[in-house]
């Protein structure tokens, strides 16, 4: 008998075509502007060369099938937002129309609701069905598949664009939402109710909430755990799971299902028990009741990325049981993989989807290792902080210090007694309310005596360590400094001096103070440019709201002194302060000042300006070689170059000596083809 001198493996395709086909869609994301339609006809020649390969080199043709899976349909993804774009002449503009409730509502930081909606019978057909994201000022939250006529008025979906930060935009195209905008007035009397599966969740929602203590601290934790939604978690709560990489423990997960599928199964299997039959084995009705169980419960979870995943692998496992193969785990999620991106292509958008399967990925890899029940516990949860330090670094430019230990005491606590007891009081609220309100007790003290654990550590010394690797290459050169104005999406002024002296942070109270701004665009921000202490922080004011946000800071960096520029007087700083009119003037070097009150004898000024201006002259009559501002530019007779973070991002200006250059424009440089362009 003939014997191969080479041992020959086989790998399933799958395998090679799930990655492939992530990795091209995302690549083809990160274009400035959507490619032709005639690209169409090169990614139809990669399949015909993939099928070719196929037959002599397997492992290659089902790489370029990969490569070609994901062009095309991100590609077909982008046609299709392009032509859905709210058109210009709909920008900015009020008009009347139904709105059917597509969502869960949020309460918008500045009041009311924010929901995700879809127009019905718009003034134009270009408008049809478009789905938007809308702020309503009711006082009461609108529920999904209510419909509503009223005016409202549409922008074109923009972000903030900085040196770190949430790519927003890239969050509204991954979710399908073609505009944002706000409901100017509603008719009342034309509400309409209509049939919307997200209606199925508010409703389970608000009987969950029915029976938890009414003055808990914890029923948004409660509903995030059971429904996906971490719309009712406070931003402290938030802080705390962050801080001590807990964040995952408050999110519908692959346990959910799991757990969700397995009592299902245990349930069928005893009653099939009472009444064996020969036809049907009691594996294929317990895995029928795991499998309806599992998707009843993936739908009010919200079908998000993280709940796909973890469906599409059950499912996987459920089919070999049914065919009696054996899988290896790797192959189950590859197969996730695959038709998580089949479903929508532009998960690859989100950070949850990579966070989903790497995580997992690591997790199996571990497990795998492992024997013995207490070595896999300390393993996974030490293996995977350390695995996944390196992605924390680079999607949100930090890494919990003590993430294993609050692991360790915080997950079995979550898994084995909160989520299944949380399960049953769901369950519960419809058929016996009385007993559920003791259990909504029981999860309460709890979380009570967790959290107490979770929010000491969370201020423990050095509890959260920054790190950017774009920082190793923002250095300052010999005798530069460099002052970077961030784009906070409206007229308020944040900026950030570096100089070799040290690093500094002047700014309006009121932005610097916003946890959510101080979270998403300040801190991220001061890590990728490099900044781990600041010498000094300047506020324009001094109120509840700027104190907050110093307690930020000083909670992730080493803070020196702190000063408050609202009086303009003195010399309180190592720089000066100058009077100019009614224009308060902080002179950062001979060449730059900085000024945040709006000149009145200049009424088409904005509220907050960065400029370079000469030492001891007056505003009036004079024309600096920039003009910086936040939101739109300045009048364009104040200086030979005047630029606004609403058209540029955040902007980063270099001073050596006499020299001073805009050396980058953040919107401009970062340009991706789901940007919006600024008016």
């Amino acid at each position: 008998m003939h014997q191969l001198s080479v041992k020959q493996t086989y790998m399933p395709w799958v395998v090679i075509v799930a990655p492939a086909f992530a990795l091209a869609a995302l690549l083809l994301a990160q274009v400035s502007e959507v490619p032709d339609v005639a690209w169409m006809g090169l990614w139809a020649l990669l399949f015909v060369l993939a099928g070719v390969a196929i037959k002599q080199q397997r492992r290659v043709g089902w790489l370029i099938l990969g490569l070609a899976l994901g062009l095309s349909l991100m590609h077909a993804r982008m046609l299709t937002w392009q032509e859905q774009a709210l058109p210009i002449v709909w920008s900015d503009v009020s008009f009347e129309s139904q709105v059917l409730i597509d969502g869960l509502a949020k309460a918008a930081p500045s009041g009311g609701w924010q929901v995700q909606a879809r127009l019905i019978t718009p003034p134009s057909p270009q408008l049809e069905n478009m789905s938007v994201l809308l702020h309503f000022p009711t006082l009461e939250a609108p529920i999904p598949g209510d419909q509503w006529r009223g005016k409202i008025r549409l922008y074109a979906t923009t972000g903030q664009h900085n040196p770190a930060g949430i790519d927003f935009e890239a969050w509204l195209f991954s979710q399908g939402i073609m505009a944002t905008g706000s409901v100017l007035s509603l008719d009342e009397a034309s509400k309409e109710t209509h049939w919307h599966w997200q209606r199925v969740r508010w409703l389970a929602m608000e009987k969950l909430l029915s029976v938890l203590p009414q003055q808990s601290g914890f029923s948004g934790l409660d509903v995030a755990l059971v429904l996906g939604d971490g719309s009712g978690i406070s931003t402290e709560q938030w802080q705390v799971l962050r801080d001590t990489g807990t964040l995952h423990l408050a999110v519908v997960s692959g346990m959910h299902i799991t757990l969700i599928a397995g009592l299902a199964w245990a349930l069928a299997v005893g009653i099939w028990k009472l009444f064996p039959s020969q036809r049907v084995p009691a594996y294929i009705v317990g895995s029928i009741a795991a499998f309806v169980a599992a998707v009843a419960f993936s739908i009010l979870a919200g079908l998000t990325v993280p709940v796909q995943r973890a469906l599409i692998m059950l499912m996987v496992v459920l089919l070999a049981l049914w065919l009696k193969r054996s899988l290896h785990p790797m192959l189950i999620l590859s197969w996730a993989l695959m038709l998580v991106l089949l479903w929508d292509v532009a998960s690859v958008m989100q950070v949850g989807f990579w966070l989903s399967f790497i995580a997992t990925a690591i997790l199996v890899w571990i497990l795998s290792l492992s024997n013995g029940r207490m070595v896999r516990l300390l393993a996974v949860h030490l293996g995977m902080s350390l695995l996944m330090a390196p992605f924390l670094i680079l999607f949100f430019n930090q890494i919990p210090t003590y993430s294993p230990l609050a692991n360790v005491i915080a997950a079995p606590i979550v898994e084995i007694a909160l989520v299944p007891l949380l399960l049953l009081t769901a369950i519960l609220a419809w058929i016996a309310p009385t007993l559920a309100t003791y259990l909504g007790l029981l999860v309460d003290a709890i979380w009570e005596g967790l959290w107490r654990v979770l929010a000491e550590m969370a201020t423990w010394s050095y509890s959260v360590w920054l790190l950017s690797p774009m920082a190793l290459f923002s250095g300052l050169g010999a005798d530069e400094q460099r002052l970077t104005l961030l784009d906070m999406g409206k007229q308020q002024m944040v900026a950030i001096w570096q100089t070799q002296q040290g690093n500094f942070l002047i700014g309006t109270g009121g932005q610097v103070g916003r946890q959510h701004t101080m979270d998403s665009i300040v801190l991220p921000s001061l890590t990728r440019l490099g900044v781990d202490k600041l010498d000094a922080v300047v506020l324009t004011s001094d109120d509840a709201q700027s104190r907050v946000g110093l307690a930020l800071l000083e909670n992730r960096l080493t803070v020196g002194k702190v000063y408050n520029g609202s009086d303009c007087k003195g010399d309180t700083l190592a720089w000066q302060w100058k009077s100019d009119a009614d224009v308060c003037w902080l002179y950062l070097t001979h060449q730059l000042a900085l000024t945040w009150q709006q000149p009145t004898h200049r009424p088409d000024a904005v509220s907050s300006l960065v400029a370079p201006m000469a030492k001891g002259k007056s505003l009036d009559g004079m024309k600096p070689d920039f003009w910086l501002s936040p939101n739109t530019p300045a009048h364009d007779s104040w200086a030979k170059t005047v630029k606004g973070t609403r058209c540029s991002g955040a902007m980063t200006l270099s001073i050596k000596g006499d020299d001073m250059r805009l050396i980058q424009e953040y919107r401009l440089s970062d340009k991706r083809f789901y940007h919006g362009d600024c008016k």
